[in-house]
């Protein structure tokens, strides 16, 4: 298989799974923060594909092609729920959302807002800048694209423990039913919650993973 096939059917399977993640979250009462989780066709971003294609020598084939299907995606929890004083199953299971990625025009907009707060958006030699996706790492620095990159799969962000690209992302969130987080939390010896009312997360997890496909990273994504 191409790797135009191999990034096409990875961005399918996502799509799939995050269409399935999202009626399964409904069904349990999860209350999204915005008004469309997940928002397809891509027609958001058909403008800000070309700008960037001219701007840079080179797009990552996994950007090209998720921007071209997904214009958005953005699963939070409500902040109401995520910091719920009522202890229901889903409360607090939003806390530090990896399924955030925002509309093209929103990343410029965001990396825009990034430059005035001062945030540093260069490489160390000065030849590639960020694209934030808009979500952010354990470490407080945004996830993001680093561009130009002719790659298949670019590093998503590097929190101290390696990097972690693009299609290793989401195949992750979607093996712990989108809440990486939680499921790492899980495995503790003696879980804890940072949060007032955790969710119930061990009880959730097969509701949440009920009819999703495995993904499998890109291979040699770099």
């Amino acid at each position: 298989m191409s790797v135009t096939s191999q990034v096409a059917e990875f961005v399918g399977q996502c799509l799939h799974n995050l269409r399935v993640l999202q009626a399964n979250l409904t069904t349990l009462g999860y209350q999204f923060s915005a008004p469309s989780p997940l928002s397809e066709g891509g027609r958001t971003n058909q403008a800000t594909i070309v700008e960037l294609r001219a701007t840079y020598s080179s797009l990552p084939a996994i950007v090209e092609e998720w921007y071209g299907r997904v214009n958005s995606v953005d699963f939070s929890q409500h902040p109401q729920q995520l910091n719920s004083e009522i202890d229901v199953a889903v409360a607090g299971l939003g806390l530090n959302p990896v399924l955030v990625f925002l509309d093209l025009p929103s990343c410029l907009a965001f990396k825009r807002d990034l430059i005035q707060e001062g945030v540093r958006l260069k490489s160390d030699d000065g030849t590639q800048e960020i694209l934030p996706s808009g979500g952010v790492a354990s470490n407080c620095t945004p996830k993001g694209f680093w561009l130009p990159d002719g790659s298949t799969d670019p590093v998503l962000y590097d929190e101290g423990f390696g990097p972690i690209t693009f299609s290793q992302e989401l195949s992750k969130a979607f093996a712990a039913g989108g809440f990486p987080f939680w499921a790492a939390r899980s495995r503790k010896r003696r879980p804890s919650s940072p949060l007032r009312h955790g969710p119930r997360f061990l009880e959730l997890l097969p509701r949440l993973v009920e009819g999703l496909v495995p993904v499998t990273p890109l291979s040699g994504g770099g």
